[in-house]
């Protein structure tokens, strides 16, 4: 696997996945999104409303559910047929604790448009994100138009899916965080 990773359980059942996670409280549980009788975010929800406070990582073959896992904090969001460097990209930024997104240096946003890059990306209004920053509700929506321009998206929901596409691209995501 990844050196300091050991895998110390799976399950298959959701139920008894979430009892073993109680007990054996992993930093890190691999969860897939669409499961027969409880979600990975139902799974999340009652794992998180019992204290846990692992890190979670989604597997799945729908990319349709990435923002919504990013509102709820995911650490990371790796698309079926996971690629194997891919795995140890996101081990990797788990142990260092790094973003699992990358930008595009040549979309060239500012650092203040990576601020609220970072502050859209967990899920933040346009009115959190200018208490956040001090920054006028009028501002904050200006820059989030000029990030989807620079990016070439025309929604929020692309742009993530941007990237999320982009990190898995990106070899070396040692550099920019957003």
């Amino acid at each position: 696997m990844s050196k300091g990773i050991k895998v110390i359980g799976r399950k298959c059942c959701p139920e008894k996945g979430i009892r073993e996670i109680k007990s054996l409280k992993p930093n890190l549980v691999f969860l897939e999104v669409v499961m027969p009788e409880i979600s990975g975010f139902d799974v999340v929800k009652v794992l998180r409303e019992s204290g846990c406070s692992a890190s979670f990582i989604f597997v799945s073959a729908h990319s349709h559910y990435a923002v919504k896992a990013i509102r709820i904090h995911v650490f990371d969001y790796l698309l079926k047929p996971v690629d194997v460097d891919e795995l140890r990209n996101a081990l990797w930024r788990y142990q260092n604790g790094q973003s699992p997104f990358h930008v595009k240096e040549s979309w060239h946003l500012s650092v203040r448009q990576k601020e609220v890059l970072q502050l859209v990306i967990r899920g933040k209004t346009s009115k959190q994100i200018a208490e956040i920053l001090f920054l006028s509700k009028y501002t904050v929506d200006m820059h989030r138009r000029h990030i989807l321009e620079k990016c070439g998206c025309t929604s929020t929901s692309e742009l993530i899916n941007a990237l999320i596409i982009n990190q898995k691209g990106s070899r070396h995501l040692g550099g920019t965080k957003c």
